[in-house]
């Protein structure tokens, strides 16, 4: 790795060093960085380089041609990614390239993954546990894209990688991992298995049981309906037949007695559904469910028997973790300026909020989630190293979600028992937040008696699993006025928020103040 990055290096001093000024990508790029590139690279200090690299990726994000995008973050790349110092901005060269091109997203993640790489094998001590999590966290990236893309074989690499990295750091992600695993594998011979029936349909298309087996792998392993309709005519008796027509329409769309019947009918497949399709069975019976108890207002021995029906699927789907999928609400277009910034120079324009670089800017978002709740929140910090934080409300308590604290050091949940995000059983140290990068946040907060649980994802990593008492939270000296609402604290910052989405799991969300 350490040659081929050197010879591309190599690559970049012969096209800072020649070149007339043109039109291709590195003529223009010589023109613009030639000089600068060449001081930087004649010096020992590796900050030239990081500093002439974020330069470049910033020139990148005013550029809308690819190619010309593509060789400023390429170059940007190898620039800063010579020294551990410059790893940082040298995913940030990427991140921009596979957000501006997305074309290039795989190439770009598989280069991530190098400096990922070199850094945990560089790193040590409570770094090295920070540089597993970051690596992992690629690693699972790249697997679930693979797989999303059919990609069963390439994913269970990637998934291995990943999974002897947490058993070398000691990871409390290494059990999930392990799990995820053992699902590819589940869905590597699913797969196959499928590709086997295929073929002895092309070879013979009138083959019955082949298209009998399809019809069932589809259902209750791949719970894909819509692939299943289409070896039903063979492999399927006249009432599935039927309603395999009718889950192409949305439930809203059917009579009652067709939604209590699909409802009861996913159900029943749900019961002997395979890894992968038991989650999403139980999901669109509770769907059919909900619209059936909706359009029938009548109660009676129908109405008795579809609410005991959806009370199975909500308690199944408990029991493996999941729940029925709420809408997602946009918190964003409930924001007013005047009424919800506290203190900070807030502005909302063409869909985003965004705060400029105080000492301190909080806003509360005018909604207060009474039970528990899904936070998804994306944004990026453009300029400072102060931290962006979260206001989470939980049953009877409240506490900050910092990111980039103390100038990222550290990140946790802000306080436990009064004790601050950075120390505490939830810190995550180091906690860098690159600039000009998306960044994206989920939090799930979950409440049970008085207990809460808190479970924080930061760009497809999972940082933070916290349970205890409710009444161990705490947000800290600088809170909103308001505990119970969802909000933010930026600390001298300039911060764009471009998503702000919130969906409900338990009890419901009060809007307005």
């Amino acid at each position: 790795m350490a040659k081929r990055l050197w010879l591309t290096v190599a690559a970049v001093v012969a096209m800072a060093a020649g070149g007339a000024r043109g039109d291709s990508p590195k003529e223009v790029f010589e023109a613009r960085f030639g000089k600068d590139v060449l001081r930087a690279l004649a010096t020992a200090d590796k900050e030239d380089d990081i500093a002439v690299a974020g330069a470049i990726i910033a020139a990148a994000e005013e550029q809308d041609d690819p190619a010309l995008v593509r060789t400023f973050c390429e170059q940007a790349y190898v620039l800063a990614g010579r020294s551990p110092a410059g790893y940082t901005r040298a995913i940030e060269a990427m991140e921009t390239l596979a957000r501006k091109v997305p074309a290039r997203k795989n190439e770009c993640l598989e280069k991530i993954l190098l400096i990922r790489q070199r850094h945990y094998g560089g790193s040590s001590g409570a770094d090295r546990i920070q540089a597993a999590g970051a690596l992992i966290g690629t690693l699972r990236r790249i697997g679930d894209g693979q797989a999303d893309a059919g990609g069963f074989e390439q994913a269970i690499r990637y998934y291995r990688r990943a999974v002897s990295v947490a058993g070398y750091a000691r990871s409390p992600d290494a059990p999930e991992l392990r799990a995820r695993l053992n699902q590819l594998f589940d869905r590597q011979r699913i797969d196959r298995k499928v590709r086997k029936l295929e073929a002895r349909i092309a070879a013979d298309p009138q083959d019955a049981p082949a298209h009998k087996e399809l019809v069932e792998i589809h259902l209750v392993q791949l719970a894909q309906p819509a692939e299943a309709a289409r070896y039903a005519a063979l492999g399927a008796d006249e009432d599935t037949r039927a309603r395999l027509s009718l889950t192409s329409a949305k439930p809203e769309d059917l009579s009652a007695p067709a939604c209590l019947d699909m409802a009861e009918w996913f159900l029943k497949l749900s019961e002997t559904a395979g890894l992968f399709a038991r989650p999403a069975l139980l999901k669109r019976s509770g769907a059919y469910y909900r619209q059936f108890i909706k359009a029938h207002a009548e109660k009676d021995l129908l109405s008795a028997r579809a609410r005991l029906g959806y009370k199975r699927v909500q308690a199944e789907l408990a029991k493996l973790g999941e729940s029925e999928p709420a809408d997602w609400k946009n918190l964003l277009e409930l924001v007013q300026i005047d009424r919800d910034a506290v203190s900070g120079e807030w502005e909302s324009a063409e869909g985003k909020l965004k705060v400029s670089g105080t000492k301190i800017g909080r806003l509360a978002l005018p909604v207060a989630p009474e039970g528990g709740y899904e936070l998804a929140v994306s944004f990026v910090r453009t300029e400072g190293s102060g931290s962006v934080g979260v206001f989470l409300p939980a049953g009877s308590g409240s506490v900050t979600l910092l990111l980039g604290g103390w100038s990222g050091k550290a990140s946790g949940l802000h306080t436990i028992k009064g004790r601050g995000a950075d120390a505490n059983e939830t810190t995550v140290k180091p906690a860098k937040l690159a600039n000009n990068v998306e960044h994206a946040v989920l939090v799930k907060v979950s409440l049970t008696d008085k207990d809460a649980e808190i479970a924080v994802t930061l760009d497809g990593r999972k940082i933070i699993q916290w349970k205890g008492p409710q009444a161990d939270l705490s947000s800290g000296s600088l809170s909103l006025p308001d505990k119970k609402l969802l909000g933010f604290r930026v600390l001298r910052s300039d911060v764009v928020f471009g998503s702000i989405r919130l969906r409900v799991l338990s009890g419901k969300a009060a809007v307005g103040k």
